[in-house]
C-alpha cells in the first residue's frame, strides 16, 4: 500500500516535535488517505499527486483542530439522507475539496 502522508510530514505541518501523540496522529493520517481515496475513487499511486497531499496535509491538520470538540455540540440525525446528503463535506475542509477536484461517482 502507497503512503499519501508520512508520519514526519504530518507532524511537520501539525508543528509538532515529540512523539508522544505520534499514535493518534497516525490514525488521522489513515482517516485523511481514506477521505482522499474515497473522493477520488482510487486507490494512493506510488507517487501520490501533489494536489492530493496537500488535500491529504489540510484534513489531517482539521482533524486535528477539532479533536478536542472545538465543533457545534449538536450532532445532525445521520440516517436522515434527505437532510444530509453528502454529510462528508462536513469533516473535508473546502480547501482540500477544491484540491480534490469534483468527486468520483460511486457505486453504492
Amino acid at each position: 500500500m502507497a503512503i499519501l502522508i508520512a508520519l514526519d510530514e504530518a507532524k511537520s505541518q501539525l508543528k509538532i516535535t515529540g512523539n508522544s501523540e505520534d499514535d493518534q496522529i497516525q490514525l488521522f493520517i489513515d482517516a485523511a488517505t481514506q477521505i482522499v481515496e474515497r473522493h477520488t475513487g482510487t486507490p494512493t499511486p506510488d507517487t501520490p499527486l501533489p494536489n492530493c497531499k496537500l488535500a491529504g496535509l489540510i484534513i489531517v491538520q482539521h482533524l486535528w483542530a477539532t479533536r478536542r470538540g472545538n465543533m457545534p455540540s449538536a450532532s445532525p440525525d445521520l440516517t436522515d439522507s434527505l437532510a444530509y446528503p453528502n454529510y462528508s463535506g462536513y469533516a473535508i475542509p473546502n480547501k482540500a475539496l477544491e484540491l480534490l477536484g469534483p468527486p468520483a461517482v460511486w457505486c453504492l
